[in-house]
């Protein structure tokens, strides 16, 4: 019998250096592939979104809408203001102007924004009269105020941000006092 020597790889060979490059592969995918920026663009412009929703229905309208969120619940609600309730109540929710459901949006609920946090430490929207507040009106000029049913007084706002971060990354929405024009950065 003739004794030569095969030189080669074996399939354990293979199955080794194939199982070293798959753990490598793994270790590096979350750092080429990071959905942190794509997941707070998605909430940011659900925010937005919202914003320019109420404030458009009130411009329509002539009524007055508003735009309450829980900053702890992470739960975004327009409705159409009773502002002869004490305090300022709820008419009835709007419905949202694409899926026709009543606009009622939780970030919560939306597995692709599950992570996102609402990060203001305090409720979102500061009025002149020093007030902060989680919820903002607009009037029927499309102008970001607050209305007190119990003494019939208007307070303009002084400033609105929702502050949106996952992981390292931060996003906020602003809404201007005087004219309701929502921005980001």
């Amino acid at each position: 019998m003739n004794s030569q020597t095969y030189k080669g790889v074996t399939l354990l060979d293979t199955i080794i250096v194939v199982s070293i490059i798959a753990v490598f592969a793994v270790l590096a995918f979350p750092s080429f592939t990071s959905n942190d920026t794509y997941q707070l663009d998605l909430a940011k412009n659900e925010v937005v979104a919202a914003f320019r929703f109420a404030r458009g229905e009130a411009l329509r309208t002539g009524d007055t809408y508003g735009v309450d969120i829980d900053r702890t619940t992470k739960q975004i609600t327009i409705y159409k203001a009773d502002l002869a309730a004490i305090p300022v109540g709820q008419e009835f929710i709007a419905y949202h102007p694409i899926n026709k459901n009543l606009y009622n949006y939780n970030l919560n609920t939306d597995f692709n924004l599950l992570n996102v946090r609402i990060a203001n430490t305090t409720d979102l929207f500061l009025f002149t009269d020093s007030v902060r507040r989680k919820s903002l009106l607009f009037d029927g000029n499309g102008t970001p105020i607050w209305f007190d049913s119990s003494t019939g007084s208007t307070f303009q706002l002084s400033s609105a941000a929702v502050e949106l971060t996952k992981g390292a990354h931060v996003q906020v929405v602003s809404v201007q006092p005087y004219n309701g024009r929502v921005t980001t950065q």
